[in-house]
Formats: C-alpha cells, sequence, structure tokens
C-alpha cells in the first residue's frame, strides 16, 4: 500500500492508551486509491492486506510464515513493531509509531531502516487509519 496522509473524521471519544486499543481490523485507501489495512489480533498475530491480498494468507500458500506485532503505547509516541517471520526463520521488522485521534482512528509513520521519532514524514510514510468491519473470510480475496 503506498502510503498517504488522510484527514480525520470527528470523533469525540478520548484516544485509547491500553495495548489493547490496536486490536482491530483498521483500514484506509491511499492518494493513488488502492486499498489497505492492518488486521492486529489479540494473540498478538497480525495481517497486512493491501488491495485485498491477505499478505498472511500469501505465507500460507506458500508454505508457511507469521505476522505479529508489538505495541508499547507506554510510551509517546507509542510504538508498534510489526515483525514478518518467512518459513526460512528469516525476519523483518517493520518499525512503527503510532498516535491515536480517536478511538476510532490512528495515525502511523513506518519505516524499514530505523523507527521514526515524529510524525514529520511524507506521504509516503505517513497514514491515518480508521477501524473498520472486519470483512468475512469467504469475502476475503486470496484467502
Amino acid at each position: 500500500m503506498c502510503l498517504a496522509l488522510l484527514g480525520t473524521g470527528a470523533d469525540s471519544r478520548p484516544p485509547p492508551t491500553r495495548a489493547s486499543s490496536i486490536v482491530g481490523y483498521w483500514g484506509a485507501t491511499d492518494s493513488t486509491g488502492v486499498d489497505g489495512a492492518f488486521d492486529f489480533a489479540a494473540d498478538g498475530s497480525a495481517d497486512i492486506i493491501n488491495s485485498g491480498v491477505s499478505l498472511r494468507a500469501e505465507a500460507a500458500k506458500n508454505g508457511g510464515g507469521t505476522i505479529t506485532y508489538r505495541f508499547d503505547p507506554s510510551v509517546t509516541p507509542a510504538t508498534l513493531d510489526i515483525v514478518i517471520t518467512a518459513k526460512s526463520g528469516e525476519t523483518r521488522t517493520i518499525l512503527a509509531i503510532v498516535e491515536f485521534l480517536s478511538a476510532d482512528s490512528f495515525r502511523i509513520r513506518i519505516s524499514n531502516a530505523s523507527r521514526p521519532a515524529d510524525f514529520a514524514g511524507t506521504a509516503d510514510d505517513t497514514i491515518v487509519l480508521h477501524r473498520r468491519q472486519r470483512p468475512p473470510e469467504s469475502a476475503k480475496p486470496g484467502v
């Protein structure tokens, strides 16, 4: 998903501060019209969905692999590590910072190198995600 900074909707509820607040299905459409989502489960597993294609499902079709995450809201900005582990054991960690704008939206800035220190990024590495309804399994392409 090409990341672009999106506007936020109004929500009067205060932003969450607990680690469990990131659990759920979060999506956005970037400036090029590509839909993407992150699906964070309570057990620490995750999925990345790009244009309707599940990275977790693709990994399963290719013999295995996992996606997990670590979220720490006790620091400012909150940190998020998304760890992609291939069947071979090779890992890739995506480092991010997160700022909840409301209970149903958060801003994320992502890096494949070092963790961003702030949100002074570009439209390519920062996006606002909104809580969305998780699609049924049968509706997910690649599943």
